[in-house]
């Protein structure tokens, strides 16, 4: 009975590495949890944040945080939520700046050993995706129409997403929204996974 108890363990420690390196979390984020964050600075975002990641299941909708300015802990709730539903669930997330899986798509141009269909099949379909820091490449076709791509891979598949972006989803003409940097289609879509869940962080810079 040791020896299968020790077997089982041995198993479940080296599913939960497995786990935690494909997570992608950057060193920066890797020991952000609820508990060590104060919930002071964000008291609305940090509840509703809570309850999502205690709460998580597959049925669970997307969420966007959203701030006009940078520094109000949108990143910061994305990495406790992420760290909860990894360690505490066992699902299985990923975490990439939004930014840097446009940079790694675009190397697939001229580099023969990786292809872009790789790059999306290993992000579309993670259990949980946190995409940080959307809207903020130039809009393109290209950019709308990758964007596209991934967003209806989660529609379809019905896997959540957790977006932080500076950008409104809705304009009033005087300024940019995210429609504008990702296309109508992908914001279309992001809504439909969204369910209406979404925190605005607007506020002073509290780094």
């Amino acid at each position: 009975m040791e020896a299968e108890e020790k077997s089982r363990r041995q198993e479940e420690e080296a599913r939960m590495r497995k786990l935690v390196w494909g997570a992608n979390l950057p060193p920066k984020w890797r020991d952000v949890r609820f508990e060590n964050t104060d919930p002071q600075k964000q008291p609305g975002a940090f509840k509703v944040a809570k309850k999502y990641a205690e709460a998580f299941s597959m049925e669970s909708p997307s969420l966007i945080f959203y701030s006009q300015g940078n520094g109000t802990g949108k990143s910061h709730l994305a990495a406790c939520i992420l760290n909860h539903v990894l360690y505490e669930k066992k699902v299985p997330v990923r975490w990439e700046k939004a930014r840097d899986v446009m940079l790694e798509l675009r190397r697939t141009f001229s580099d023969g050993e990786l292809s872009e269909a790789s790059v999306l099949d290993r992000i579309s379909y993670a259990k949980l995706l946190v995409l940080d820091d959307v809207g903020r490449d130039p809009a393109s076709q290209w950019i709308h129409t990758t964007y596209w791509q991934l967003l209806d891979r989660r529609v379809e598949w019905k896997l959540p997403v957790i977006i932080t972006t500076n950008l409104p989803l809705d304009g009033d003409g005087n300024g940019i929204t995210l429609a504008d940097q990702i296309g109508e289609g992908s914001v279309s879509r992001l809504r439909e996974l969204c369910r209406g869940h979404g925190v605005d962080l607007s506020g002073p810079d509290l780094r």
